[in-house]
């Protein structure tokens, strides 16, 4: 059996780290694209949680717009939006939520003719009223709740 002198032993060495050298940058690039998929899939999460709760919020805060005074759908786009980015909605995802709630009785629609325009706009039924104020009391309980965890308080 032959030995292999100092040279060929250290470029033995040499190539060998240098594969396991590549397997390591393998396995943390592959460790690097499966914890991008695992934040790509918590923000996915996230984003579909924080669509579902707007959207119960919005339709309460539309149906607390109405209760106040009667307005139309780019009237109460723009109020939601000023009072903060949370509450931005699109038009093309407002008139369709103002269709349900007409067809579920909590708003009344009217088409008026202003300024030269026509303009269908809206107000809470008597419907739209009881809803809102069991909506609202829901809504401060969970706040209140919510709250109290947050500060380590018990419900007593």
């Amino acid at each position: 059996m032959k030995f292999i002198d100092g040279f060929h032993y250290l470029v033995i060495r040499l190539i060998v780290n240098t594969i396991l050298f590549i397997l390591l940058i393998i396995l943390c690039y592959a460790r690097y694209i499966e914890l991008q998929g695992i934040v790509i899939c918590m923000v996915l999460q996230l984003d579909v949680w924080k669509k579902e709760m707007r959207r119960g919020v919005i339709e309460m805060c539309i149906l607390m717009l109405l209760s106040k005074k009667e307005m139309y759908g780019y009237e109460i786009s723009k109020t939601l939006r000023h009072f903060g980015s949370s509450l931005h909605i699109e038009e093309g995802t407002l008139y369709p939520l103002l269709r349900r709630l007409e067809q579920r009785g909590y708003i009344i629609g009217e088409w008026k003719i202003t300024c030269g325009r026509a303009r269908k706009y809206y107000r809470i039924s008597q419907k739209g009223r009881i809803i809102l104020n069991e909506m609202l009391k829901f809504w401060n309980d969970l706040v209140k709740t919510v709250n109290m965890l947050m500060r380590g308080e018990k419900n007593e």
